[in-house]
């Protein structure tokens, strides 16, 4: 039996964060760091989408409504559409928000209690 989506989505955001640990200049430098990330962003709303199928919540609810956009726009998108610079400005600005929003998803006993 293959692992939750949640679980596989952790692991795809955790391995984005490795990459941008990596830096802008090794970003803009090697392509494949590039394309490692557009793939883990199009892996990452595929889980999103199989975790609102699967728990029959709506796609439009956030954060999965924000995943899946992010994998439509990087999956159909024609190759001057998207520029590197706008790829790593929304991976830097939104990863560590949506680790934290599917961390509590996972873990939602673990929210503070007042």
């Amino acid at each position: 039996m293959s692992r939750p989506p949640l679980e596989q989505l952790r692991e795809v955001l955790e391995a984005l964060a490795e990459l941008v640990q990596l830096g802008r200049e090794r970003y803009d430098a090697d392509r494949l760091v590039r394309w490692s990330i557009e793939r883990l962003w199009i892996l990452g709303g595929n889980l999103a989408e199989v975790h609102c199928q699967a728990t029959g919540m709506p796609s439009g609810v956030e954060p999965w409504s924000e995943l899946i956009a992010e994998r439509n726009v990087l999956a159909h998108y024609a190759p001057d559409d998207i520029t590197p610079a706008r790829l790593w400005f929304d991976t830097v600005s939104d990863l560590t928000r949506l680790q934290l929003q599917v961390e509590q998803s996972i873990r939602p006993s673990d929210s503070p209690t007042e």
